[in-house]
């Protein structure tokens, strides 16, 4: 099965660090699509919405809304990582199910470390995807399998003509070369593929 590369917006209000937040997820995640890179929270809000991706790495304070502000309206559409010169923000920043929290001046290494749990968070997200899909196909093969059987009703020609479901043919009709029966207690009807000659007489 194939699987789509994961996207990732970077909200940044200044440019020169946004580029650098770019160049540090292509080196560590080169498989990360980056989706877009907006400089105000209004814009990250409307590209989170246009475009959904399934990471944000957001700035704390930027114009508009902040990154907090940013992170509680789009709830729990997408995994957060705030990058920000202050860390006093960081218990909010987890109060709103950020991933992680990494202070400027960016490490190398912190990113590394923040891009591994993105990607444990995203591969628990498609282990359960694939166990709510088999579960989904199996409970339609049951279904299919019960419906199939109750399509199917024979005869049982031992001690006179029942179903095989024990109901008891009350009235039966020759239809062709196949007959039409009806059976106690619910008068359900059937169209039974035994041939006239091979019926109980």
């Amino acid at each position: 099965m194939t699987q789509t590369r994961p996207s990732a917006l970077i909200a940044e209000d200044e440019p020169l660090l946004a580029g650098e937040i770019r160049d540090e997820l292509e080196r560590a995640w080169p498989e990360l699509d980056i989706c877009a890179v907006v400089h105000d929270g209004h814009a990250a809000l409307a590209a989170i919405e246009r475009l959904q991706p399934q990471v944000l790495f957001l700035d704390v304070q930027m114009p508009g809304l902040s990154g907090l502000e940013v992170a509680r309206l789009s709830g729990s559409k997408a995994h957060v990582v705030f990058v920000t010169a202050f860390d006093r923000y960081a218990v909010q920043a987890f109060e709103e199910g950020a991933v992680d929290y990494l202070v400027k001046p960016l490490q190398p290494a912190r990113l590394v470390r923040a891009v591994q749990r993105l990607k444990e968070r995203l591969d628990d997200i498609l282990d359960a995807d694939g166990c709510e899909a088999r579960l989904r196909a199996r409970q339609r093969q049951q279904t299919s399998g019960q419906a199939q059987q109750l399509r199917k009703p024979v005869v049982s020609e031992s001690r006179g003509p029942k179903m095989t479901d024990g109901l008891k043919i009350v009235h039966a009709r020759a239809l062709a070369a196949r007959i039409r029966a009806s059976a106690s207690p619910l008068e359900r009807k059937y169209l039974l593929g035994a041939a006239l000659g091979s019926a109980p007489r």
